[in-house]
């Protein structure tokens, strides 16, 4: 399945790229985006593993299936019990995958502290 058309982004080898959000954009994200953060953003791309979200941010946003707060007696259904390519969702800021430059988002309400966190949930 193919990601939803985003402006100049492409997906490649599982990954999404958006131009102009390289390093620099990046590492000043870091410092920006306190833990805890509430993300809302579109579902544009359904995988096994749970959905990517264009939030805007510049660097695409994953929430896990574990993250969906669903649960069902035989597990959920791929593509089936995810949420919809397109639909609005939301989810809580919990960290950056630094190896494939993604926001990471856990289901709304949950308590996090990461352990790279200052007092003010900004990652040192």
């Amino acid at each position: 399945m193919q990601p939803e058309e985003i402006e100049d982004a492409y997906y490649e080898g599982g990954m999404f790229f958006k131009p102009g959000f390289g390093v620099d954009e990046w590492e000043t994200l870091k410092q920006r985006l306190p833990i805890g953060s509430i993300i809302t953003g579109k579902v544009v791309h359904q995988a096994p593993f749970g959905v990517f979200i264009d939030a805007g941010l510049g660097f695409m946003v994953l929430m896990r299936v574990i993250e969906f707060g669903l649960i069902k007696p035989n597990g959920l259904v791929f593509p089936d019990d995810y949420p919809a390519i397109g639909s609005v969702i939301s989810g809580q800021f919990c960290g950056f995958n630094k190896g494939n430059r993604q926001i990471d988002v856990c289901r709304l309400g949950l308590k996090i502290l990461h352990p790279d966190a200052d007092s003010n949930g900004f990652l040192r």
